[in-house]
């Protein structure tokens, strides 16, 4: 987490008299958090490591809970609707992945995304989906050793994909997907200032295009043709294509041994 952990915590105050409702906070300034001592179910694990992949990592090795929902720290969730989820995670027990949707803090009557009804979340879904939306049982997740790659997300040069591929090796352990298409989170849906294409996103979204096979071929010159007509750039539809080419496992193969 970052700087916006002292408004975080108001909040983490009032979700925190709910049973069975466990907080841990991974921040690089940790000496800066004031916590009341009555907070028993609040932990902050102090990192001082860069990358949102790794926090995301230590959060999952960390928790303690049976679901694990991975946040911002500029996220505000309403009691009511929390009670709610908690009950639809405990009356659907052969769920191992649930996505939930999110609206805006500036207007709650807007979302996040343009939601789509999903009456069965398929592999391609998964391209869509943000690590904010998913909420993970533990024990699935630890009994596969499902990770973040650590190499890409923000943090590192290759800023895109870490949570597709999260959920795609999920998927491939058998991971069962479930949707509960109602709001239970408002993030900000300010986006001025997010670096969505550079050559170093491009290779990663074409190395994870790779992993849904032929499908994947389409994906790629589709995204490809998009990037090259919004920002006129030849070499994000390169990078696209040179990722594709190289995979997923020859991708990261070539980030270790410094050959991209």
């Amino acid at each position: 987490m970052g700087t916006n952990i002292n408004n975080l915590l108001p909040m983490i105050e009032r979700l925190v008299v709910i049973s069975g409702i466990d907080f841990l906070i991974l921040h690089q300034n940790s000496n800066q958090v004031e916590i009341n001592e009555y907070h028993q179910s609040i932990r902050v694990l102090p990192l001082d490591n860069l990358g949102l992949s790794k926090s995301r990592n230590a959060a999952l090795t960390y928790a303690q809970g049976e679901f694990i929902w991975l946040l911002d720290d500029d996220v505000m969730i309403e009691k009511s609707r929390l009670l709610i989820l908690l009950k639809h995670l405990q009356n659907n027990p052969s769920v191992d992945f649930l996505r939930v949707w999110i609206n805006c803090l500036e207007n709650s009557d807007e979302f996040f995304k343009n939601y789509q009804h999903l009456a069965r979340i398929h592999k391609l879904n998964l391209l869509q989906f943000s690590s904010i939306e998913i909420i993970c049982r533990r024990d699935f997740v630890r009994q596969h050793n499902i990770q973040f790659n650590e190499r890409i997300g923000l943090g590192t040069p290759y800023q895109a994909t870490e949570e597709a591929n999260f959920l795609i090796d999920a998927w491939q352990c058998n991971a069962r997907f479930a949707s509960y298409e109602e709001p239970f989170v408002q993030h900000t849906c300010n986006f001025e200032g997010r670096v969505l294409a550079t050559d170093n996103i491009m290779l990663a979204r074409g190395a994870t295009a790779s992993r849904y096979g032929v499908l994947g071929v389409m994906l790629s010159l589709r995204w490809g043709i998009r990037y090259l007509i919004k920002y006129k750039k030849i070499s994000y539809f390169i990078s696209i294509v040179k990722g594709l080419y190289l995979g997923y496992d020859g991708f990261n193969k070539a980030i270790d041994s410094n050959s991209i």
